[in-house]
């Protein structure tokens, strides 16, 4: 049990290091929205000298300012038989690599109580491993991070995913409507469209 502790302190001292001696760096607005994939988790023991594979993990990430700070949070992340909502690390910040075409991110170390769908709450640790953690210009994210309860086993996360494109509704002013006409959501031509969503050959347009 001091080895566990001693092992989870350990990671916790060397993020914070990390956090305090990397020169700080601001998130650009490209990287922000909500990526989907799966995660490789492997269950650390004795002090990470035994790694044992567990079954992967399906949940999304999403990079998202609130309240003046650029967080990343776990969306939907499951945790044993239940689901955390979210899981936040606050934050976030990047540092562009433009030879390599990404984005080195890392994040304040996690510490905090956060409640599961099924209203247990628990408290978890963790660090984003910044050696390991990118987002690349083509939307690829790689992010590795150990998470763990304040009892329980050490997990890491070895999340590999892709940013999820935007919702495809265009500009009514950029479309050219010509011969296809302008329809309301319920299929009406619509002669003098005010503003709103129309459907122009097939495609949901912004007025």
């Amino acid at each position: 049990m001091k080895k566990k502790q001693n092992y989870k302190m350990t990671l916790l001292f060397v993020a914070l290091f990390v956090q305090a001696t990397t020169l700080m760096a601001q998130v650009p607005k490209e990287l922000f929205g909500t990526y989907k994939g799966t995660a490789k988790t492997v269950l650390k023991q004795n002090d990470g000298k035994k790694l044992t594979n567990m079954p992967a993990k399906t949940f999304d990430v999403e990079i998202v300012e609130k309240g003046g700070d650029i967080k990343l949070v776990l969306k939907n992340f499951p945790w044993g038989k239940d689901v955390f909502e979210e899981v936040v690390f606050d934050n976030l910040e990047a540092r562009q690599e433009k030879d390599k075409k990404r984005w080195n991110i890392y994040a304040y170390p996690l510490a905090g109580q956060f409640e599961t769908k099924g209203k247990t709450n628990v408290e978890l640790f963790g660090a984003i491993i910044d050696d390991y953690s990118f987002i690349y210009e083509d939307g690829k994210i790689e992010l590795l991070f150990d998470i763990f309860a304040e009892k329980g086993s050490v997990y890491e996360q070895d999340f590999s995913g892709k940013k999820m494109k935007a919702s495809g509704i265009k500009s009514l002013t950029a479309e050219k409507t010509g011969k296809y006409g302008v329809y309301d959501l319920s299929g009406r031509r619509v002669a003098n469209p005010a503003k709103g969503v129309y459907i122009i050959n097939g495609k949901k347009v912004l007025r």
